[in-house]
């Protein structure tokens, strides 16, 4: 029974989609079209079948821009796809500034789009405007910036640079250098630039001066003569010996001075010791 049922429903379903295929022909043979106007999107339709007829026409007409598409002059959509930016305005604002002027360079900028959008492209610049002013704040010592020559006693004063090599000539762009050094030719004799005085070794040294006036304290010269040598030394002292002890006399020796020369003078002699014992 089953089995006859199932058949029975198979052949009821074929007989409908016979049925179905014969009446769309049919309608198709016999359908009086009304046809709707192709658009944009779609083809020349048929009002009482939907049977179409051709294709859709397209969007046309409208220009694109870098930042809209184009706009269909027909149905209003928005089509295709921007254009992308032109980077050919030379436009000088913030926003596209590269590198700011210096003293040796105008600005640089990158060019714009007419929509304002900037390119960072490095080959997209161009310079505008005029030079920084010089920025005199570099303190070089040079002969070519020296304002006024230093001596011993007074510093040199130089006009400041700016960092492009620029010198200022303004009386109020300078600043002080380094005073030159001493220099110690002069031998000047007197208590001030007295080192040592003389002794019986050694003339009187003295230290040397600037001619400021300034005194050295390493370099000196020595002016004069050495002092006479002063015997007033009693040293018993085997080079000092005149003559030596005997049974009648003590020894007698010639006065040093206090560096140790001994005199020859017999003027300036000393006795010393005891006589020697006698010999029988």
């Amino acid at each position: 029974m089953r089995s006859k049922s199932r058949i029975a429903v198979y052949l009821l379903v074929f007989v409908l989609v016979v049925c179905a295929l014969a009446g769309l022909s049919s309608c198709s043979k016999e359908c009086k079209h009304e046809w709707q106007d192709a658009t944009c999107t779609a083809p020349k339709t048929c009002k009482l079948c939907s049977i179409t007829e051709g294709a859709a026409l397209g969007h046309k007409g409208g220009t694109a821009t870098c930042t809209e598409k184009a706009v269909c002059t027909a149905c209003g959509t928005a089509y295709g796809e921007t254009t992308g930016h032109t980077y050919n305005t030379e436009t000088v604002k913030a926003e596209a500034l590269k590198t700011a002027a210096t003293c040796e360079a105008a600005a640089v900028y990158y060019k714009s789009c007419a929509c304002g959008a900037v390119s960072t492209n490095a080959a997209d610049v161009f310079t505008a405007g005029e030079l920084a002013a010089h920025v005199y704040d570099q303190s070089v010592e040079s002969d070519a910036a020296l304002k006024t020559a230093g001596s011993c006693t007074q510093k040199a004063v130089y006009y400041k640079s700016c960092v492009c090599g620029a010198i200022s000539t303004a009386d109020t762009d300078t600043f002080e250098g380094s005073a030159l050094a001493h220099t110690y030719d002069q031998e000047m004799v007197d208590d001030t630039t007295l080192k040592a005085a003389a002794t019986c070794e050694s003339a009187a040294i003295y230290y040397k001066s600037c001619s400021c006036g300034a005194i050295s304290d390493t370099v000196t010269f020595t002016f004069g003569e050495a002092l006479p040598h002063t015997y007033d030394r009693e040293t018993v002292d085997a080079k000092a010996l005149k003559a030596a002890a005997t049974c009648e006399a003590a020894a007698v020796y010639y006065k040093s001075c206090a560096c140790g020369a001994v005199s020859n003078d017999a003027s300036a002699t000393f006795t010393s010791g005891t006589p020697t014992p006698h010999t029988y």
